[in-house]
Order: structure tokens, then C-alpha cells, then sequence
């Protein structure tokens, strides 16, 4: 084995419980994110594992590190707050975030302003949380995963939930809870979700993360596996 493949086998790769990018079903690894890797790792020559965990726990080891060495991450959203603090490996997929309420609770959010004084569920230590209160809303409500956030909505607890468009139904529904009563609203900012990296990660290693992805888009099986969700997203 080459001192190049023994480099990326020995690298972490972390995430969270975001479905439906990444997520656990039956104690396997499922999602959007997680099969985009899983192809991405077979080119790169990374054993593909990944490393479940509270989202802000995931944020500091890419961030510090783990033992010493570089952490992987997914999906991590390339925003202004972070662009110094990770190594930007490759581009996975993007997806809009929404305000969105439940039909029969709220109203569908047409504007920022008319959502100010709401209280909002989102995704704690995401930039989306950072962003509420930038924006002047006095009532952010965050929670350790979006199916919290979720449940807060079915049961009235926030009164609109701030989540990628690509989420909200898909968790909705694995809760058992109807999703066609979601009404989507006001579109705040698109989330470019990336394969992040703690600061020091050999450019060797990212440079093998790239190629694996030009390779996965010339076969056509990167736009396979993400038509193939966004199709489920639309059901």
C-alpha cells in the first residue's frame, strides 16, 4: 500500500443525523450525502466509514481535528462564518432553506418581517441559527437535530421551522406526520453542502477527494444518486 492510500484510509470522516443527507436505518448508513461518499470513497481509496455523533460535536473535531489529525466532514454548509476554518474539499449537492409552518397553525411565510416575532426551530450551531438572529428574529428555538425540530412543529411548540427544502418532508414523514400539510415559505439562502476538512489536510488527500469526483460525474453516477432523492423529495 502507498503512503498516499495509507493517508486517506487513515482519515475520520464525521457526520450527523441530517436526514435525508445523512442518517442510521436499521444501524446502516443511509442518504443523500452518505451515498455520494460511499461512491466517492471506493474512487478515492478511503474506506467509505462514517462516524455518527451530535452535529456540534462533528463541527469540532473537523474543525480541531481528531488525535491529532485532520477530520473529515459531510455534508458541511460553505458559508462566510466558516470559509476560514475548513478546507473546502469538494462540493456534494445544494438545496434551498425555507421557512416553513404547518397548514392549519400558521400561515405560509411570505416575508421575513412577518415571521420576526415567531418563535423558529432550527438546527443548533448550523449557520442557519446564526443567521435568524442576524436577521432580528427574537424567538430562535434550536434543537440538537431536525427531527426535534419536527416534532416541535407537528406538536405547536415554534410556530415555523428554518430547514432545507430537501429535509422538512423527508423527516416529516419518518415520523409518521403528514407532509403535504408543510407550507413552505420565503426561501432564506441555498446551502452549498460540501466534504469539509479540519485545516492542514494534505493536499494530496483533497486532490484524490477531486478527482473521485470528476471520475463519479463522467460514469453519470453522481447526478444518478441525487435525481434519485430529489424524486423522492417531490412524492
Amino acid at each position: 500500500m502507498s503512503l498516499l492510500l495509507s493517508l486517506t484510509l487513515a482519515t475520520t470522516i464525521v457526520t450527523a443525523a441530517i436526514p435525508p443527507y445523512t442518517f442510521t436505518e436499521s444501524d446502516k448508513p443511509r442518504g443523500v450525502a452518505v451515498e455520494l461518499v460511499e461512491a466517492l470513497a471506493k474512487e478515492a481509496g478511503h474506506d467509505g466509514k462514517l462516524f455518527f455523533m451530535p452535529w456540534k460535536r462533528a463541527l469540532k473535531l473537523a474543525e480541531e481535528g481528531t488525535d491529532g489529525k485532520p477530520t473529515l466532514i459531510i455534508p458541511l454548509n460553505r458559508s462566510p462564518e466558516r470559509e476560514e476554518r475548513f478546507v473546502w474539499v469538494i462540493p456534494l449537492l445544494s438545496d434551498d432553506t425555507v421557512l416553513v409552518t404547518l397548514a392549519g397553525a400558521r400561515p405560509e411565510v411570505k416575508s421575513i418581517e412577518q415571521a420576526l416575532s415567531w418563535r423558529v426551530g432550527v438546527l443548533l450551531g448550523s449557520p442557519l441559527e446564526a443567521e435568524l438572529k442576524e436577521k432580528g428574529f427574537k424567538n430562535v428555538d434550536p434543537s440538537v437535530d431536525e427531527e426535534t425540530n419536527a416534532r416541535k412543529l407537528q406538536a405547536g411548540r415554534i410556530d415555523a421551522w428554518l430547514v432545507a427544502r430537501m429535509v422538512a418532508p423527508f423527516v416529516f414523514e419518518r415520523h409518521g406526520f403528514d407532509a403535504k400539510k408543510l407550507l413552505f415559505g420565503i426561501a432564506m439562502r441555498t446551502n452549498d453542502l460540501h466534504l469539509g476538512a479540519t485545516k492542514g489536510l494534505p493536499e494530496a488527500e483533497a486532490q484524490r477527494w477531486r478527482g473521485a469526483l470528476v471520475s463519479l460525474q463522467k460514469s453519470g453516477e453522481y447526478q444518478k444518486i441525487i435525481d434519485r432523492y430529489k424524486a423522492s423529495s417531490k412524492e
